[in-house]
């Protein structure tokens, strides 16, 4: 088993290309970089979070790279971690790897005793995608003209953050 610091909870946020699952995490958080950051909960807790603004597919990040990327990182032994991922697997342009699906990553996740809190699904409105057996937590119908901080007020309030 890979020695991974305590999580919290973990955000995902899935969907396809282009339906601003980055650009939501960047208004969420005003962050363009990964990193660790304090995120203030609606209770008033505020806890370290691993964010990834990109989906790891997109990124070239397997499931395991992700994980030790976490864990190389973590700071403390409490740790939150906010990510996006795309439905469907994909070839990472640079690298020609092959990518896995989001359903993939959330079993391995899963396997190594990952909990994962919220799951939040963009589904573009033109093009509905089998989630295989992933089941969100949240459902939100994305418009291309929707404004992404829109979006992002949704889920914040959704993850109870400030």
């Amino acid at each position: 088993m890979i020695n991974n610091p305590e999580l919290g909870n973990v955000y995902i946020i899935i969907g396809e290309a282009d339906v601003k699952k980055s650009s939501v995490i960047r208004c969420l958080t005003g962050l363009y970089r990964e990193g660790i950051y304090k995120i203030k909960h609606s209770n008033g807790t505020i806890i370290d979070t691993f964010i990834k603004t990109s989906s790891l597919q997109e990124l070239g990040l397997t499931e395991i790279e992700f994980v030790n990327k976490v864990t190389n990182h973590a700071k403390s032994k409490h740790i939150d971690v906010l990510i996006s991922l795309r439905i469907n697997s994909i070839v990472h342009p640079g690298s020609k790897r092959h990518m896995n699906s989001a359903e993939d990553y959330i079993n391995y996740f899963n396997k190594i005793g990952w909990d994962i809190s919220k799951i939040v699904y963009f589904q573009d409105v033109n093009n509905s995608l089998s989630l295989g057996n992933i089941i969100p937590t949240l459902t939100l119908r994305i418009t291309k003209n929707q404004p992404s901080n829109e979006i992002a007020a949704i889920v914040r309030n959704y993850f109870q953050w400030e």
